[in-house]
């Protein structure tokens, strides 16, 4: 059996980016509030409150337009990146793979559709998760619901691992 190398982008930004853009947020309204506080504002503050700003704007648009890309096909570990950041899965380090569809609510009055793929390390009583996931459009989400998974591109991943390591690959959760 020939492997060939699968590329897939999904909607997916990194857990370690929320975080950067949630302090980022943090210092720019500090920012903003010492700059309002203050009589006599000078060129360097300005320059370094633009600065600042201009970052997180930048990582406003990053998150929403970058994809993440996975490489897998060749052995099991898993390649993924995001803009300038890498990381990998090896799906030998994991006992068991699942999938399952999620749902929340929009501040505008919508729904918002998720598909988790979910990586179990460690034992069955003590675990601990690892995720890859992915933003689904709402036409697509419906047909999740109706159990029909195949234009969600997170599921090539997840028929991979279910061929090639079927033990780990434990189905809809």
């Amino acid at each position: 059996m020939e492997n060939k190398i699968i590329r897939i982008k999904i909607k997916q930004v990194p857990h370690c980016v929320d975080i950067a853009m949630c302090v980022l947020m943090i210092i720019s309204l500090g920012v903003s509030f010492t700059l309002k506080t203050q009589t006599h504002t000078g060129v360097p503050e300005m320059i370094a409150a633009l600065v600042i700003f201009g970052a997180f704007f930048i990582g406003i648009i990053c998150c929403s337009v970058v994809k993440t890309r996975l490489t897998f096909g060749e052995g099991s570990i898993i390649k993924c990146q995001w803009l300038f950041l890498f990381w990998k899965l090896d799906i030998q380090d994991f006992y068991a793979v699942t999938y399952k569809l999620g749902s929340c609510r929009t501040r505008g009055g919508g729904t918002c559709y998720i598909f988790h793929l979910l990586f179990y390390r460690g034992n069955t009583a003590s675990y601990k998760t690892k995720d890859l996931r992915e933003r689904l459009a709402p036409p697509i989400a419906e047909q999740c619901i109706r159990r029909c998974f195949d234009n969600v591109q997170l599921m090539k991943l997840y028929r991979y691992i279910e061929e090639n390591y079927p033990e780990k690959a434990k189905g809809y959760e």
